[in-house]
């Protein structure tokens, strides 16, 4: 099989994380149900894989993240990000602390 420059470049493009073309228009539909149930700031980082809401990583819809998720389970890891106290995952495990690997 012959890769044109065209192939080359999406191949470079891509990273490993990145969303699929079926999860990223999952994620968009569970995007536009989740701004009909709240007022949030919700955005979809598709090069790394993630479904931002108020600033906050909530689901990881990379194709590497493992089995797929149902619409109602992004729901849920989206209003549980919403709703976190204000930490990032991070601040959270420092305060566990948690050191070294993640």
């Amino acid at each position: 099989m012959k890769i044109t420059r065209k192939r080359l470049r999406r191949i470079i493009r891509e990273a490993y994380n990145s969303a699929s073309d079926a999860g990223l228009a999952q994620a968009n539909a569970v995007k536009r149900q989740f701004l009909k149930l709240y007022d949030a700031d919700v955005q979809i980082d598709g090069r790394n894989g993630w479904v931002v809401v108020n600033g906050k990583k909530a689901v990881n819809i990379s194709s590497a993240s493992g089995r797929p998720r149902t619409e109602d389970e992004m729901i849920s890891q989206m209003e549980d990000a919403m709703w976190a106290g204000g930490k990032d995952e991070d601040e959270a495990r420092m305060d566990l602390g948690h050191r070294g690997d993640y």
